[in-house]
């Protein structure tokens, strides 16, 4: 079998905290190398014919859309070579790759951790949130147990990085290369982040994280000048998204405030009084000389561009 896959699918697995009394799902699958789910069934050594009809009978009434969920994806859907990432309730991310085939597995260790439909899995620990895709962690916030994460930059982010972990080519990942990849490569969370960092780093505002909400229409969060108190906001946009200071004219005249407006498409300041522009080419300058206090998913899209230039 070789050790190199194409086009894997990536897929996010949301785990129980707890199952029975002192006994953590979420730990187990990690100590077990599995990735698995629920829905026992009567019976044991099931095939995935068997235990489908089982399980239709006992868990396809109202209400009960999980289990179809969750069944496809692991006994058709998912496949061996595929990466999956999890996470535990200490908010620490995992990325697995996908080993083998589905099984029904009724130990009574797997019983009591409710971890019964299971694959193989090989897991390595990659930390907290900041090292991990904005697309996977918005993942979690739906309720399904199991579902298939869409995003090609960010498959081929967990490509590359479970190569890292693994210390072996498990997956040949070729970037579409250009002169704006790290622009493209970036996501809508990483231009936040890098727009708070530079805010604070070199023009002397500190961020108030209660405002980091994503409940705001217009603004990502709100700071503070650290010398007089000034209050600003700021209004993020990544990809292809243009913004300009006539979107923040209602704003600006109900709200004395800075307003900051950061894209990756301007090419001039166009600032317009408290309306000020941040230039994409003048923050990426920021992130290249100050790459220590860069997040590490950001260290990660700036090494590959590296990459691109040495070749």
């Amino acid at each position: 079998m070789s050790n190199e896959y194409s086009s894997p699918q990536l897929w996010r697995l949301n785990l129980k905290s707890q199952a029975k009394k002192d006994v953590n799902p979420q730990d187990f699958a990690i100590k077990e190398g599995i990735a698995g789910v629920g829905w026992r069934v009567e019976g044991s050594h099931l095939d995935s014919e068997s235990y489908m009809k089982l399980g239709e009978a006992k868990y396809s009434g109202p209400g009960q859309k999980g289990w179809r969920t969750a069944m496809n994806a692991f006994h058709f859907y998912m496949k061996e070579g595929d990466l999956i990432w999890t996470r535990n309730a200490d908010g620490i991310y995992h990325l697995g790759q996908i080993t083998g085939d589905w099984k029904y597995e009724t130990s009574h260790k797997h019983l009591e951790a409710d971890l019964v439909n299971i694959r193989p899995c090989i897991w390595f620990k990659v930390g907290t949130i900041d090292k991990v895709p904005g697309k996977v962690v918005a993942s979690f916030r739906a309720s399904a147990a199991v579902q298939q994460v869409h995003d090609k930059m960010v498959n081929k982010y967990s490509q590359a990085l479970y190569n890292t972990f693994s210390k072996k080519e498990h997956y040949k990942v070729v970037w579409d290369q250009g002169h704006d990849f790290l622009k493209s490569a970036l996501s809508a969370d990483d231009w936040e982040d890098l727009a708070g960092l530079y805010l604070q780093s070199q023009l002397g505002y500190l961020l108030i994280p209660s405002t980091c909400k994503k409940s705001t229409l217009k603004y990502e969060f709100v700071l503070l000048d650290r010398e007089n108190g000034e209050r600003a906001v700021i209004q993020v946009k990544s990809g292809k998204t243009s913004i300009s200071p006539k979107d923040f004219k209602k704003l600006a005249d109900q709200e004395e405030t800075i307003i900051f407006m950061l894209d990756s498409v301007a090419q001039e300041d166009d600032s317009v009084g408290n309306i000020r522009r941040l230039l994409a080419d003048e923050v990426l300058q920021f992130a290249r000389e100050y790459r220590h206090l860069m997040p590490e998913k950001i260290g990660f899209w700036m090494e590959q561009e590296e990459n691109m230039d040495h070749k």
